[in-house]
């Protein structure tokens, strides 16, 4: 969609069987998503994009405590000692109906 071309994102899709023993599930609200686990270099992540949501700031500060930890586990910060990858919180207003 044009409204998110300012985030330059990029995603990874894998077609696979339904039926392969790859997929994994996991429970978000009444749903059962499935999900494949892949592996990649972390340093391929410039910023999470933390959309619109109830409780934005919350989720905001506990990614950006996981993203903190797993860059000092690897001992990787960016320039002036600060950390590589941004959590960038949606400017967008979140409206619950």
């Amino acid at each position: 969609h044009q409204s998110f071309k300012d985030e330059n994102e990029i995603r990874l899709i894998r077609l696979m069987s339904s039926h392969s023993k790859d997929i994994n599930y996991r429970v978000r609200g009444n749903l059962v998503v499935p999900f494949l686990k892949v592996k990649f270099d972390l340093d391929h992540i410039k910023a999470v994009h933390i959309g619109p949501m109830k409780d934005q700031g919350l989720a905001a500060i506990s990614m950006t405590s996981f993203i903190h930890n797993l860059e000092f586990g690897r001992k990787k910060v960016g320039e002036y000692g600060g950390y590589k990858i941004q959590v960038i919180p949606s400017m967008t207003p979140y409206r619950q109906i």
